[in-house]
């Protein structure tokens, strides 16, 4: 992480005397959204309806435990149709 304000000041003096390095905020959040994951799946199956077969694919939203179900039809790998 690199600081994003003139190297400078008591923490700058501080972080140097102890071998430590500054960061931003913008440079904790780009480090957060590389590293950690903000959903979790939690299972998925075939779901029959009057259009057709679909995979139904279950979510968890970590942060707010909530719950998303996208549906999608043909290989989720690869270009499909999400419901």
């Amino acid at each position: 992480m690199t600081a994003r304000w003139p190297a400078c000041g008591f923490w700058s003096i501080f972080a140097r005397r102890h071998g430590l390095r500054l960061g931003s905020i913008a440079d904790l959040i780009q480090y957060r959204a590389a590293t950690e994951s903000l959903i979790e799946r939690v299972g998925s199956r075939t779901v029959q309806t009057h259009a057709g077969e679909f995979q139904l694919i279950a979510y968890r939203d970590l942060p707010g435990d909530g719950t998303h179900l996208p549906w999608y039809e043909g290989d989720a790998s690869r270009n499909s149709t999400f419901w």
